[in-house]
């Protein structure tokens, strides 16, 4: 049962981590497209650039096309779905947190997780591998999966749907695959 109660906060834990980082990302692109925006805007009444009509025109175009770009990705919504699902993953691990869980408690959170995971956008792979390494460093200080460094800096633009990590190193110095295809975070 103490198995059981710690792999499932570790679940927990890597998915609101997850969803911490898209939350995250997508709120920061989504505000910095609405001060590009309103300082287009700004910019444009104030005539400043009258004489430069280029500009001028390039000025009237940018605010329309980064709205397109904000209503089509849906950043805003987007955004508060990952919040939904990092406060929900957090509510679940406090439930297991404590020293008087039961096997019932345990057995409904963990319903609760799979139904969780069902309703989850597809996962964007490197950033889940990012957040198990993450979650590993508080457990034993090391990071477990080696990820390719374009995965990593693209990690929250692309899916990356067929990658699959390689551990770092075990006890016999070989690389083994990850078990970690398809887990977690609506993978």
């Amino acid at each position: 049962m103490t198995e059981d109660k710690a792999n499932l906060i570790e679940q927990c834990q890597l998915s609101s981590l997850y969803h911490e980082h898209r939350e995250c990302f997508l709120s920061s692109w989504h505000r910095v497209i609405l001060f590009v925006i309103i300082m287009s805007s700004a910019l444009l009444g104030s005539n400043i650039f009258e004489s430069h009509e280029t500009l001028e025109q390039f000025l009237i175009i940018l605010p329309i096309i980064l709205a397109s770009l904000d209503l089509v990705f849906n950043l805003s919504t987007s955004a508060q779905t990952h919040k939904f699902f990092r406060h929900r993953f957090t509510y679940i691990e406090s439930n297991l947190v404590g020293d008087n869980v039961n096997l019932k408690t345990i057995t409904q959170m963990d319903k609760e997780i799979t139904l969780l995971m069902a309703e989850e956008p597809p996962a964007y792979r490197a950033l889940l591998y990012h957040c198990t390494n993450l979650v590993d460093l508080r457990k034993t200080e090391q990071q477990t999966l080696r990820i390719p460094w374009i995965h990593m800096r693209l990690r929250n633009f692309f899916r990356f749907a067929g990658s699959q990590p390689v551990r770092i190193k075990n006890n016999d110095n070989k690389d083994t695959p990850s078990p970690l295809t398809n887990q977690a975070a609506g993978g």
